[in-house]
């Protein structure tokens, strides 16, 4: 049975859990938009409209107006907002223009929940902000009845005020004490870890440097993480800087390394230009990187895995809007024929490649997740996440960045055509998959 209301979950919610799987889900919702009907990307917020979702597959059929209306009232419109169509003046409740913007995530823990797997609820960020704020959270624990709860905050950084964060990690804890199979998802560990970045880069670089790793899967852009004494002092190309804890292409810097300025932000020693000013008190690091040519001219490769195996690749590429004045990034799916071609004009060689990138991704999961790291900083790639691939100067593959499927723009609408919320939908179904089994 569908729940109309599926943001209140109570006791009984769980006790009916409880005689299945017995994992129930406390979703605390955050977003990087106060509201998705404004918010400048397209990537985050998929089109549900409630006129056509009864024609549109099993998942979708339960989405009516009444019931995206609850989850907008409920999650507020950072995570689910009502977009006025253009065809306002039109009346009834069938009016086919109108839609609504779901938050990817959204999406994802109700497909979890209609896996049969777990029992959720959908909790807002006014939500969160409360229960820490009348240290309710650990008796709202307390009182769910299922053998296992998981409390799953997919929070980046900037979402939350360092005081409400700080205060429900210490209610959590507390939390434990009320019942004995607590799980927070991701760890506060990995959640610290993917938004450091730092940990990531070095596990890489471990990783390509490893005697086992096969030499075509070896090459790294050459990096400085941006403490104690620089390893790039001596470097006189064209670079990037990067800030850890930073969100897509916000605080990326292409910078000219013959440019004193370009040190300025940098707390590393040992170099030519040093800082002209302290950075001691500083919560957050810039670090620099060799700049790879193909990711400016060609672009990156993201890949899409789920247990380990890749369920759809995409070519993205900043492309520059004459309208807007300003550079977007254009997602498509990867069509090897097409995107290999800097490689061979032959086929046969193009395929090679394509199986060699196919190779690589796996490989560089393996090989992550076998890694001393992997427990504390890498539990949610059981899960998913996103690859983003470069190309090195001489056709090499490496990853870029390491995304967690949480966290990434999966880019569903984008890439599944006209069943948009399928890739949203196989990571939360996957996402209730593992930590059941777990």
């Amino acid at each position: 049975m569908w729940d109309k209301n599926p943001s209140t979950a109570t006791k009984n919610n769980a006790i009916e859990c409880a005689t299945g799987q017995k994992v129930h889900v406390i979703f605390c919702g955050v977003s990087r938009y106060s509201d998705l009907g404004t918010a400048p990307s397209e990537f985050i917020g998929i089109p549900v409209y409630p006129f056509y979702s009864a024609y549109e597959g099993k998942f979708l059929q339960y989405f009516t107006r009444e019931y995206l209306e609850n989850l907008e009232h409920d999650l507020g419109r950072g995570l689910v907002a009502k977009v006025t169509p253009a065809m306002e003046g039109r009346e009834g409740s069938h009016d086919d223009g109108e839609y609504f913007l779901v938050h990817q995530i959204v999406l994802a823990m109700i497909a979890a929940k209609e896996s049969g797997l777990v029992s959720m609820e959908l909790r807002s960020p006014k939500w969160v902000s409360d229960m820490v704020a009348t240290h309710e959270l650990p008796g709202h624990v307390a009182d769910i009845s299922a053998d296992k709860v998981v409390i799953f905050a997919p929070w980046e950084s900037d979402h939350l005020n360092g005081d409400v964060i700080e205060r429900f990690y210490m209610q959590t804890q507390e939390a434990t004490a009320f019942h004995e199979n607590l799980q927070i998802y991701p760890t506060r560990e990995e959640s610290h870890a993917a938004g450091l970045k730092l940990i990531d880069i070095a596990v890489l670089d471990r990783i390509a440097r490893d005697a086992a790793t096969p030499s075509e899967f070896s090459y790294r852009p050459r990096t400085c993480l941006g403490r104690g004494k620089c390893t790039m002092a001596d470097w006189p190309k064209k670079m990037v800087l990067k800030r850890n804890f930073s969100c897509g292409s916000r605080d990326v810097r292409f910078v000219s390394a013959r440019n004193k300025a370009s040190w300025n932000v940098l707390a590393c020693t040992g170099r030519k230009h040093e800082s002209s000013r302290t950075r001691r008190g500083e919560k957050t690091t810039w670090f620099h990187q060799e700049y790879v040519e193909s990711l400016g001219e060609w672009g990156e490769i993201r890949v899409m895995m789920i247990g380990g195996e890749i369920i759809i690749y995409s070519r993205t590429q900043w492309i520059k809007d004459k309208k807007a004045q300003k550079k977007i990034l254009h997602v498509r799916r990867f069509i090897s024929d097409v995107d290999l071609e800097w490689h061979s004009k032959d086929g046969e060689r193009r395929k090679e490649k394509y199986q060699e990138l196919e190779g690589f991704c796996k490989f560089i999961y393996r090989a992550i997740i076998s890694s001393p790291e992997a427990e504390r900083y890498f539990e949610s790639l059981y899960a998913g996440l996103r690859l983003d691939i470069g190309i090195s100067d001489d056709g090499r593959f490496f990853v870029n960045e390491l995304t967690r499927w949480y966290e990434a723009d999966l880019f569903s609408m984008q890439l599944s055509g006209s069943d948009r919320t399928a890739i949203t939908e196989r990571f939360g179904e996957n996402f209730a998959k593992t930590i059941s089994n777990k």
